[in-house]
């Protein structure tokens, strides 16, 4: 759906959702039916998601000076990581729009796989970095793109309480991802 570009707002302009109001829905709504399914599989996955993120900016710099260079590269691996959010988010964002969320994670979950596969195998520093800016592309691209698509499942009544559950889920993942990887 796209806005009216003729649209103006009024001050005295009011919104209305055609869905009523929330209502008080215990928690453990959010693990029944259908949605006991989403809650665990969304959750899962961005604590995943987030477990990579936080470990390959934690634990990369540390490995490439056990390979041989310097602390400075691996500092530049982590900040192509970082910088490569800025393509991958508004683009995984304008792709969601047009093919949808499972198309996109159908997209970059294979990224990520390859990507971190091949960043402790290649011998050549720039095809490692090449593989870290995919990396950090896909992960970060994905772990961003998960929240909405969550959103998009739940209806308006619990959708917060939704996200937030999933976002608890999911931020396990960095605090125990760097001890697992040491």
């Amino acid at each position: 759906m796209r806005g009216d570009p003729r649209f103006i707002s009024d001050v005295n302009d009011e919104y209305v959702l055609n869905e009523p109001p929330a209502s008080k829905v215990p928690l453990k709504r959010l693990f029944q039916g259908g949605y006991a399914r989403n809650t665990f599989f969304l959750g899962t996955a961005l604590h995943c998601l987030m477990m990579i993120a936080v470990t390959l900016t934690t634990w990369v710099a540390h490995l490439m000076v056990q390979r041989g260079f310097t602390l400075a590269t691996g500092i530049t691996f982590i900040l192509v990581f970082s910088v490569s959010n800025f393509i991958s988010t508004p683009l995984a964002g304008w792709m969601a729009d047009r093919v949808g969320y499972k198309k996109v994670f159908a997209i970059y979950m294979p990224i990520l796989f390859v990507s971190i596969s091949l960043i402790g195998i290649v011998q050549d520093p720039f095809a490692a970095l090449i593989c870290m800016f995919f990396a950090g592309f896909a992960v970060l691209g994905a772990t961003c793109l998960l929240l909405p698509y969550a959103g998009s499942l739940y209806p308006m009544s619990f959708r917060s309480t939704a996200m937030g559950v999933i976002y608890a889920i999911g931020r396990i993942g960095p605090i125990i991802g760097p001890a697992i990887a040491g």
